[in-house]
């Protein structure tokens, strides 16, 4: 995970990057997966905001419909479900009961009895899988999109969103020193129109290089983090 996060979230802004994304985090283990959202945070949270919205959980999974979870559920051994689920609460061993077939569950509940304390690393690694079969069932339209909650899915075009939804955070977020040779220059009377306002084609022109200055910014500073990241794992 950490080679990921060293070439920032460009990689993830094409389309289909989003889902990308969510997978490598839903496979990874709890760890690794908080340090992984908080570096992305560090770079845009809006794209932190919507991948902690849009990750599989067993708690997020037991929010479908029962019947489509069956298929992919009954796919895995038996003893995979049964340690994923066995230190989980009632609630959520019964919706995922739901989705199992009687012969199926009888099996389940048969391993739940052989085995009550599982490693936790155990758990872990069995929960991953059940989220990733999930995860493939509805990247490959097995689960179609009407069948996933709402919160759960993803349109076309959310990288697009994400990616712009950063820069404008960032660009609201800047501060404008008042002495700036661009803020005196819109401030003279040369450049007025009327009134002391700044003419249209001078106003854009500001604009489109307060962006320009924000964007090397905010690149200068992703690149401080990443250098700083490999002197970490060089020490």
């Amino acid at each position: 995970i950490r080679k990921d996060t060293m070439g920032t979230l460009d990689r993830y802004q094409k389309k289909g990057g989003f889902v990308q994304l969510v997978s490598l985090i839903e496979s990874a283990d709890p760890d690794k997966s908080k340090k992984f959202l908080n570096l992305i945070e560090q770079e845009s949270q809006p794209w932190e905001k919507a991948i902690r919205e849009k990750s599989l959980t067993l708690e997020k999974i037991v929010t479908f419909d029962s019947r489509v979870l069956s298929a992919p559920l009954e796919g895995l051994p038996h003893s995979v479900i049964a340690v994923a689920i066995c230190k989980e609460s009632e609630n959520i061993k019964q919706k995922l009961f739901e989705a199992l077939s009687p012969v199926f569950l009888n099996k389940v509940e048969n391993a739940l009895k052989d085995n009550t304390d599982p490693r936790p690393g155990d758990i872990i690694a069995c929960q991953i899988r059940i989220i990733e079969v999930i995860r493939k069932a509805m990247n490959e339209g097995r689960i179609k999109i009407s069948q996933i909650p709402e919160s759960l899915q993803i349109p076309e075009g959310l990288e697009a969103q994400l990616t712009k939804a950063s820069w404008t955070e960032t660009l609201k977020a800047k501060t404008v020193d008042s002495d700036s040779p661009l803020i005196q220059e819109s401030l003279s009377p040369s450049a007025s129109v009327s009134g002391g306002a700044p003419s249209p084609e001078l106003t854009k022109k500001i604009h489109l290089l307060l962006e320009e200055n924000q964007i090397l910014k905010t690149q200068i500073s992703q690149l401080e983090r990443k250098i700083n990241e490999i002197k970490k794992l060089v020490n």
